[in-house]
């Protein structure tokens, strides 16, 4: 079985099941009709569906649609200091975690970790840290008691059979943070890493 159009990177044949080509021979490939799977810079061709090769990374959001017309916005396992965040008191690895539930307006939504905090000496982040979805209209100022790290931007037209959907990804590993407090009310101060 040979998929039409799709060429190796050494030949100018159809790419046929099974074939070893370059990593390069992936370029022609797009979602649709083959498999790829990746084996130290090789590519095989498989069945006849093509699955993109992207493995989730730390904190990806993902549109889901779980029953039609019904969307929920998954995020992939990250951490914090080693801290899981969590969505409605369950951790992000928990199998039975849903998304968060999309909005009912329009506008620019923020999908983002609060990150709790007490006063020092305790460990920062809390382990109650959790994912927020956050309104245009809402506020994303840091307090004393928490401090927010945006982890993508959700983009959302007016309700309806053609409303779309796109988000804007701005984180895309674990992080590092750490919390500055001075004795004055109101001057914590968040910083955020990448790991």
């Amino acid at each position: 079985m040979s998929l039409p159009g799709l060429k190796s990177s050494f030949t100018n044949a159809d790419l046929n099941a099974m074939q070893v080509t370059g990593a390069s021979g992936v370029n022609n490939f797009s979602n649709g009709v083959g498999q790829v799977r990746t084996d130290v810079g090789q590519v095989f061709l498989e069945n006849t569906q093509i699955i993109p090769g992207n493995d989730p990374f730390p904190f990806q959001v993902t549109i889901n649609e779980v029953e039609p017309g019904i969307f929920e916005y998954r995020v992939y396992t990250g951490t914090v200091n080693n801290v899981i965040p969590k969505i409605d008191g369950k951790a992000l690895n928990d199998p039975t975690v849903a998304g968060l539930p999309e909005p009912s307006g329009e506008g620019d939504y923020r999908i983002a970790i609060k990150c709790y905090a007490d006063a020092p000496p305790v460990r920062f982040p809390k382990t109650n840290t959790e994912m927020v979805m956050i309104s245009p209209s809402e506020s994303l100022l840091d307090t004393d008691s928490y401090g927010y790290i945006v982890v993508a931007i959700l983009y959302l037209t007016a309700p309806g059979p053609n409303r779309t959907r796109s988000l804007q990804q701005m984180v895309s590993s674990s992080l590092w943070a750490e919390r500055h407090k001075y004795t004055q009310p109101g001057t914590a101060w968040y910083y955020f890493y990448r790991v």
